[in-house]
């Protein structure tokens, strides 16, 4: 073990005065300095669209898309479009992926439990990101709808008779 800590010393020894190797030495942590801060400056992601149907602010899929719009997690960058032209236009053109269009009343259908065409998606061809895509975009929703279901659960279901409007028990009479 001895002799080798006194090998590896006498090398980086002769190998340090030579300017050459120096410099070599010097290079690799700066360029791969340069290559990790261009990586993180075109880091977008896959971008993909989306667009509402529904107008109101207040509407599930409003929300879906802005919730969408603010996700800057993983891979996927999502950038809402004004209509459903332009962003079929954008689909066409490659500038995003793919796109979602949110269709109207989208509370309402799931309230009747009408789930078909909720949600459209335009891809490209050549693209597998709709695939990978859906799985945020129905994560979101379901965040996003899952407290009107238990809400309504808990309303319709005789399984929290026992409890009062604030969470205490009733008094049994």
């Amino acid at each position: 073990m001895r002799q080798a800590v006194i090998w590896f010393f006498l090398c980086c020894k002769r190998y340090l005065k030579r300017l050459s190797f120096l410099l070599i030495l010097l290079f690799f942590p700066i360029a791969a300095g340069l290559f990790a801060r261009s990586e993180k400056a075109d880091q977008k992601g896959v971008v993909i669209g989306v667009f509402s149907e529904d107008s109101d602010e207040d509407s599930l899929g409003m929300k879906l898309a802005r919730k969408l719009e603010a996700y800057g997690d993983g891979m996927f960058s999502f950038c809402l479009y004004d209509s459903d032209e332009e962003l079929t236009d954008a689909v066409a053109a490659r500038q995003v992926e793919c796109g979602y269009v949110i269709g109207e009343g989208l509370k309402e259908k799931m309230d009747s439990g009408d789930y078909r065409r909720l949600i459209r998606v335009y891809r490209a061809p050549s693209t597998i990101a709709d695939e990978m895509s859906k799985e945020v975009v129905y994560s979101l929703l379901a965040g996003l709808y899952d407290r009107e279901i238990l809400t309504e659960y808990i309303g319709e279901s005789q399984v929290f008779d026992y409890l009062d409007q604030e969470g205490e028990r009733k008094e049994e009479q």
